[in-house]
């Protein structure tokens, strides 16, 4: 970083810290912003100002949050009456604004719904994604659309509803000629049957379908008597589809239970949140959504965010939720009969709901599993395309990538990071000072750690060298290489342009898309965090020397606060209370203790 980039990034933290200190301690949220309009993220908190100061004990967090708060310009709140409050704006607001860093459902745009319009003459049955408060039913969202397809087809074949275009055609259709539409079009059913077809069809994807059973038998029996015997046959043909959809479906409940289980998960980079619908005490409908988490935020935080989304998205949700992942439920109770007045979210009971709880889990491991596969298995396609690219003799399961890293030319040092199948093989990883090249010369600085890497022969397993820079830092890595007889595949990546260097002459563009161009540039990075993080830790070093330039910190408060904490690192990782503890040390100097940890 130059001079000036550590003078403004100072100043924004000072700006960071008396912004904080300017917070109110009420209940409320809280923008984290990069710019003046760019939003990076939405919090709520029942005391503002405490959960704000948080976010300067950096040292604490993990590199998701310290990325977060090196991107944050400025922090606004709006105050709220009670956390509940709080809650639901929060939620609204991260509706509206998506920020990157908050969590989020991926693809909720898209989420299907069945939508049948109840207001019109002659409803029709489609597929829609967009939810819109006009009267009309909807069911879903469908994380599948494949399902949402099927359950319009089966309907269509037992209930005959219309699909075809808002305004009636004037003559039939192709589905009326397959059976699949009663055709109000040309006058084939008058319109208190076909509304009849629509409330049953309603009915059944409601589930009721033992009560609809009933009904049905009762009108059939009706007709019968009064020997409008076409009428009687329709509506035994409904009755005798229906009864076999029920002899497949699994009662899952002793109960005639209505409610909706839900539960998430999250495993590494993937978190996921799953519903079982019962209705009946049967297993209605089973989703699962993919939870967008860049902060990796724990399962409880996730739940609290997906519950507000669901009952909020989902029309036809049960009016009990059911799930064991909330610890404070009467918060949340609270948050979900503001959104509707008739809702109730308890805890998993007895033996039974323990049961199709964790069946639900095995369902989100199941899924899981498969998604870590097809990401696995996209590994293995950047590989492929890497090997034939570069024309290898065989896939590069080994790949080491050097970078240089220095501040002004001080405390410079290497990196070797190595990547086994697409994966970081940490064990491999090694640190290098510049013994050998004074002042600053990235290239001669990649001949010297190279040879020093490869002269061992413990680290010459490798398919393919990688290196930070252009032409010039390559020919200095193949030098070295050379020098040492070794015939290994080197190119390097030039940052600008993204551009991938052979050699010298020979230069190759990879569209964005390309899975090869994305395995080089995260082996890259991973090499450059891990230089970066070497030269900072000799810097943090030298940092017991330094405290003596904060203004109102001399030899002797210094000595204290070194002897205090023997370790930099136990500094930065102490809150601003404990360092005020020390003798001398005023709430004012822990604060410039802590900005200045921050540079």
């Amino acid at each position: 970083m130059s001079e000036s980039g550590e003078i403004n990034t100072n100043r924004r933290n000072k700006r960071l810290i008396n912004t904080i200190k300017r917070s109110p301690r009420s209940p409320g949220v809280y923008i984290m912003k990069s710019g003046k309009e760019d939003i990076l993220y939405i919090g709520k908190a029942q005391n503002l100002r405490e959960r704000l100061q948080s976010y300067l004990e950096i040292s604490r967090k993990g590199n998701r949050i310290k990325n977060l708060i090196s991107k944050t310009l400025s922090i606004e709140w709006i105050i709220t009456a009670n956390e509940t409050d709080a809650f639901i704006l929060e939620n609204t607001l991260i509706k509206l604004h998506k920020p990157y860093y908050n969590i989020q459902l991926k693809d909720d745009k898209t989420y299907p719904y069945i939508k049948i319009t109840t207001k019109t003459k002659f409803p029709r049955i489609f597929l829609t994604r967009q939810f819109i408060e006009d009267g009309s039913h909807y069911f879903g969202p469908f994380t599948n659309v494949r399902s949402a397809r099927n359950l319009i087809n089966i309907i269509k074949h037992i209930f005959k509803l219309r699909s075809c275009g808002e305004k009636i055609p004037g003559k039939a259709c192709l589905n009326f000629h397959i059976n699949l539409c009663s055709a109000p079009c040309i006058n084939r059913i008058d319109f208190e049957t076909y509304r009849e077809s629509v409330d049953n069809a309603i009915s059944f994807i409601q589930g009721n379908i033992n009560s609809l059973l009933i009904k049905l038998s009762e009108e059939m029996q009706v007709y019968a008597s009064s020997m409008l015997f076409e009428k009687a046959a329709v509506i035994r043909d409904i009755i005798n589809s229906l009864n076999k959809i029920k002899n497949r479906q699994h009662i899952i409940m002793r109960k005639n239970t209505n409610a909706d289980f839900i539960t998430v998960m999250k495993r590494g980079e993937i978190s996921l949140a799953g519903v079982f619908n019962i209705r009946n005490g049967v297993l209605l409908n089973k989703e699962i959504f993919q939870i967008k988490n860049p902060l990796h935020e724990s399962e409880e935080i996730i739940m609290r965010h997906f519950l507000i989304k669901y009952v909020r998205m989902s029309p036809n949700h049960a009016n009990i939720i059911k799930t064991d992942k909330v610890k404070i439920r009467i918060i949340y109770d609270k948050i979900l009969n503001k959104l509707n007045n008739n809702i109730r979210l308890t805890s998993i009971y007895g033996e039974e709901e323990r049961e199709i709880i964790n069946l639900l889990k095995k369902n989100l491991i199941y899924e899981i599993e498969k998604r870590l596969l097809e990401k696995y298995s996209k590994k293995d396609n950047a590989l492929s395309e890497l090997g034939s690219i570069l024309k290898l003799n065989k896939l590069p399961e080994f790949m080491a990538c050097f970078d240089i890293s220095h501040l002004k030319g001080d405390n410079t040092v290497g990196s070797a990071v190595v990547f086994k199948n697409g994966k970081p093989l940490k064990k491999r990883y090694r640190r290098f000072k510049i013994k050998y090249v004074k002042g600053i010369n990235d290239s001669t600085m990649i001949n010297e750690i190279v040879g020093r890497y490869f002269s061992h022969t413990e680290n010459q397993q490798i398919d393919l060298v990688i290196v930070d820079g252009g032409a010039i830092q390559l020919r200095n890595a193949k030098d070295a290489l050379k020098k040492l007889n070794l015939n290994i595949t080197a190119i390097s990546i030039a940052k600008r342009l993204e551009e991938i260097y052979i050699d010298e002459k020979k230069i190759i563009s990879l569209p964005v898309t390309s899975s090869a161009l994305k395995l080089i540039q995260r082996i890259r990075d991973e090499s450059h965090r891990f230089a970066i993080s070497y030269n900072r830790k000799l810097r943090r070093r030298e940092l017991k020397f330094l405290l003596q330039q904060i203004d109102g910190i001399g030899k002797v408060k210094s000595i204290r606060i070194m002897s205090h904490f023997r370790t930099i690192k136990s500094l930065e990782e102490s809150s601003i209370m404990d360092i005020e503890k020390i003798p001398g040390i005023t709430h004012k100097l822990a604060l410039s203790i802590k900005e200045f940890l921050l540079i």
